[in-house]
């Protein structure tokens, strides 16, 4: 007999999501649905596949294998489950929807019973992060964030931090991770700069709990009202609409490329608006050597009002740190190093996207002659508000490199 769960889209039902004996899952959407839940997975189609559910689907959960461990243990369920980990933390996902057993009520929709975190409370619930992800278990909160890195949803609120015992969060919460000291710092540094430069991107805030810091990242699937109701904006990542499992996140596994997200941008509101936005990203991302930048990294956002472009998140120098990887996530004009990308592999980037290299060069110098100021400014307003770390400076240092060497090489 096959197991059912409901899947609802803010509160309305728009279909189920069933696994049979064998571990087989499929999806199919109520006959009353008004909303898809994915560009890749139309209202018009009647059934969808495991394959198709495990891209989407899983594609909701942490993709880090310690991550999957310790979730499974602590609910007694296999970590390569979608469907059972999905039972077990589904409450709260990313977007607008809301995984829950045939047998719940529908879903809850504004923060109900928030325990507010003394600072040791903080601190001692990120020291157990490893071992507890997504802050599971703590004021009974049951949900589920794609991503490898160790993080948990939280609330904001006038009296401080807290978790919801249901209902949806407002906040992303990143600790310095132990391995790589100064993670947090350095993408607080190129959110920042992201912003300053023009781009759209999630507001960040550092904060401390007793000696550990952290980043606070605020939702752009949430949104909170004139009067402090949150609501849930629906939202899917690159690799989901494009029916990719997270386990293909880059590029060389099968991952998207970067014509494949350009293309995904004919299905928004405004594709020519969404395309300007995305090259700014991703030439951003190339100057400030963000070599993380992969399909999960970019998403769309569905509202009222169309598709588009979310803003800009996960933005940071990973050159600065030894022990990430020096390639990109994806190629331009075939090439994953950038030492070895020059003008003419932009050209066949170009090409590519169909985009005019002319324009494309005016782009990219409105951004490597503003970036080395801005991030300059930015670092020394960091270290004026007590906020200062050796990774920023090696940022800057490398920041302002890739920055005259794009220069040299788009006018050589």
């Amino acid at each position: 007999m096959n197991s059912i769960l409901n899947v609802f889209l803010n509160a309305e039902l728009v279909g189920k999501l069933e696994q049979n004996d064998a571990g087989t899952m499929s999806f199919s959407y109520d006959e009353k649905a008004t909303r898809q839940i994915s560009i890749g997975m139309p209202l018009s189609q009647p059934y969808f596949d495991n394959e198709q559910c495990e891209a989407f689907f899983g594609n909701l959960l942490p993709d880090g294998d310690e991550a999957r461990k310790a979730l499974g243990k602590k609910f007694g369920v296999s970590p390569n489950n979608t469907f059972s980990l999905l039972n077990a933390l589904g409450a709260e996902c990313a977007g607008a929807l809301t995984i829950l057993s045939a047998d719940k009520q529908a879903p809850v929709e504004e923060p109900e019973n928030i325990r507010i975190l003394s600072e040791k409370e903080l601190a001692e619930y990120i020291r157990e992060l490893p071992q507890r992800p997504l802050f599971i278990g703590v004021n009974g909160i049951r949900l589920s964030l794609s991503g490898v890195q160790d993080k948990a949803a939280v609330i904001v609120t006038p009296e401080g931090i807290g978790i919801p015992a249901s209902g949806p969060t407002t906040q992303i919460l990143k600790p310095d991770l132990t391995g790589t000291p100064g993670v947090v710092y350095c993408e607080y540094l190129c959110m920042q700069a992201a912003s300053r430069i023009g781009l759209n991107a999630a507001s960040v805030s550092l904060g401390k709990a007793e000696d550990l810091t952290y980043l606070l990242v605020k939702r752009f699937d949430r949104q909170t009202t004139d009067v402090g109701k949150v609501l849930r904006i629906h939202q899917e990542d690159f690799c989901q609409a494009l029916a990719i499992p997270s386990k293909r996140k880059y590029q060389n596994e099968g991952g998207p490329t970067l014509k494949d997200c350009f293309s995904l941008l004919a299905k928004t509101a405004v594709p020519a608006k969404e395309r300007i936005n995305l090259l700014n990203l991703i030439v951003f991302n190339f100057l400030i050597g963000n070599m993380d930048a992969h399909g999960k990294n970019f998403s769309l956002i569905h509202s009222s009002k169309g598709i588009r472009l979310a803003p800009a998140y996960d933005v940071l120098c990973t050159t600065a740190f030894p022990d990430y990887e020096k390639a990109l996530a994806m190629t331009i004009g075939d090439y994953y190093e950038p030492e070895e990308i020059y003008a003419h592999n932009w050209r066949t980037f170009c090409e590519d996207i169909e985009f005019s290299f002319p324009k494309f060069k005016s782009t990219s110098r409105a951004l490597y002659s503003t970036l080395p100021k801005v991030i300059d400014s930015e670092y020394r307003k960091m270290q004026s508000e007590g906020w200062s770390h050796p990774a920023c400076e090696r940022a800057v240092a490398l920041i302002k490199a890739n920055c005259s060497e794009l220069q040299a090489r788009l006018n050589a």
